[in-house]
């Protein structure tokens, strides 16, 4: 099962994409061999009627310099080493969109909401339909629920249009995930499988800290932290609706996706639509919002307690490829609970840990 990050954009805002942040980097302290990288694709592998992504088509040969009007090749542009890279500074307009974006979400104590996610596939020309819940408590609480859209039918197919052509996709059903972020832990279900991962986000991330992870577009972060980790553009602008671009300029950010749009609402600053594309150009991922309550009690969302995991009947997954699959995170350790009793029965203020080549550790 890949997992797709956009995803984990509703859950208590980037709980779990801070998860995955930390726990990557301990995976990477594991020794596996480097795998090389794939070839690109050339235009002839590609799907047909698809054409490359702007800026995503064959690089020009080394020798084919534009010639000047005085018949000699002009050399390429290049920045002169050791040039600082420059922050693209936002117009006047954008930085106070930015701002009151900030200000108008950072009342909001508590969202919820229903939303389609829609995820167009390129490659392997599939459209895949969801539709969603989510619930969001301030400042790092969430959950997520998602589930195969009940009006996908056999044999659906959509003309997508691509490049100013209408493409055929196949439709179908996209598969179930449910999360819940307690601001201390993370927990992904599998219901079908009855198991479930869990893991710990660093203490440094809990808190306001964690709108620094890689998706809040749900909600507004500080607007000057924004302008530093993307560069906005103001798309189109109506009494009823603000369309926002957003290009990565972080490292964390491009490696999840190459570009953004995001529709929000002018009065409440609150998303009805995010597009996001992924790095290759060939995966795009759309959430169109319904339904928002602002600050309304959700003690029993869904009929649950939206942040209070019940584990009864489900397993802990200590399979580490399968937990790297789901959140690209560690194995955990021997003493993480493997059943719902297990789990019940752990303090909530202890946490447990294991060294190498040493006993269980108790906190």
């Amino acid at each position: 099962m890949t997992s797709r990050p956009v995803g984990r954009l509703l859950v208590g805002g980037v709980c779990v994409a801070l998860a995955m942040t930390s726990l990557r980097a301990m995976a990477q302290t594991t020794k596996t061999p480097a795998k090389k990288a794939a070839p690109a694709p050339t235009p002839a592998s590609s799907p047909t009627g698809v054409r490359p992504a702007s800026g995503t088509g064959v690089p020009k040969a080394a020798n084919s310099s534009p010639v000047n009007s005085a018949g000699t090749t002009a050399q390429p542009k290049t920045r002169p080493v050791g040039e600082p890279f420059r922050i693209p500074e936002p117009t006047p307009e954008v930085l106070q969109i930015l701002r009151d974006w900030e200000t108008t979400t950072k009342k909001y104590q508590r969202l919820e909401g229903d939303f389609h996610k829609y995820t167009y596939d390129l490659t392997f020309m599939v459209e895949k339909r969801a539709i969603g819940e989510f619930y969001y408590e301030s400042p790092d609480k969430g959950a997520y629920q998602l589930k195969p859209d009940s009006k996908v039918t056999k044999g659906m197919v959509n003309n997508k249009p691509v490049n100013g052509e209408n493409v055929k996709l196949t439709v179908e059903a996209d598969r179930s995930d449910r999360w819940i972020c307690t601001g201390k832990e993370v927990f992904q279900f599998d219901d079908p499988q009855k198991t479930y991962h869990m893991v710990l986000i660093p203490k440094e991330h809990q808190g306001t800290n964690i709108i620094n992870g890689p998706l809040p577009f749900l909600l507004g972060m500080e607007a000057n932290l924004a302008k530093k980790r993307w560069e906005f553009k103001l798309l189109k602008r109506t009494e009823s609706q603000i369309w926002l671009s957003a290009r990565p300029l972080q490292q964390q950010d491009a490696t999840l996706y190459q570009y953004a749009t995001i529709i929000l609402d002018s009065q409440t600053f609150l998303p009805s639509a995010v597009r996001m594309l992924d790095p290759a150009g060939t995966v795009e991922i759309v959430h169109t919002f319904g339904k928002l309550k602002i600050n309304k009690n959700a003690a029993n969302w869904l009929g649950q307690n939206p942040l209070k995991p019940d584990l009864k009947g489900y397993k802990m997954a200590q399979n580490p490829e399968d937990a790297l699959k789901v959140l690209n995170g560690s194995p955990g350790s021997k003493s993480a609970p493997r059943t719902a009793s297990e789990a019940n029965r752990s303090a909530p203020s202890k946490t447990s840990t294991t060294k190498p080549g040493s006993k269980t550790v108790t906190k």
